[in-house]
């Protein structure tokens, strides 16, 4: 069994907006500091 790179990983993965996931998790999106769309 072989196991994948992190690239290949990173390459299978798909970015959410930072602010849907917070809202998901009941986090406002005026208690975000972004830095950029996907991180914060």
């Amino acid at each position: 069994m072989t196991h994948l790179s992190d690239l290949d990983i990173a390459n299978q993965s798909t970015l959410q907006p930072i602010k849907d996931i917070a809202a998901s998790v009941g986090i406002s999106e005026d208690a975000l500091e972004p830095y950029g769309h996907y991180k914060s």
